[in-house]
């Protein structure tokens, strides 16, 4: 939804983070939901396995096409990307930033061919 978007990137540092904690924005939205032990701690089960294995599936699907005409190229830093994709390929780099920010650039791609393909009806 538009409406929610704008509202998450209207919010301010000091809002989505809480006093240095992640997801600040969603702590404040659960006080009177969740126990203060739940809804403040600051650890959590780690899904880096299933991310990784995740990404390393889309960067290698052979449907994905993301040629160096792409529009996403327009935002993305293509060479970046592809030292970050031969990096993370090579070396089954675990680094949970590193696959956020691969999987963010192919959803983008995949986002943007979406729309191309929307308008076009």
């Amino acid at each position: 939804d538009k409406n929610i978007i704008e509202i998450a990137l209207a919010a301010s540092i000091n809002t989505k983070f809480d006093n240095g904690k992640l997801r600040g924005t969603l702590r404040q939205a659960m006080v009177d939901i969740l126990p203060n032990e739940v809804r403040n701690r600051t650890s959590k089960v780690t899904f880096l396995k299933y991310a990784a294995k995740q990404c390393r599936e889309l960067l290698l699907d052979p449907e994905l096409d993301i040629d160096s005409k792409h529009p996403v190229w327009q935002w993305i830093d293509k060479q970046a990307f592809e030292k970050n994709k031969k990096l993370f390929l090579e070396n089954s780099h675990t680094d949970t930033i590193l696959i956020f920010q691969l999987n963010r650039v192919v959803y983008l791609a995949l986002w943007l061919d979406h729309i191309a393909k929307s308008e076009l009806r």
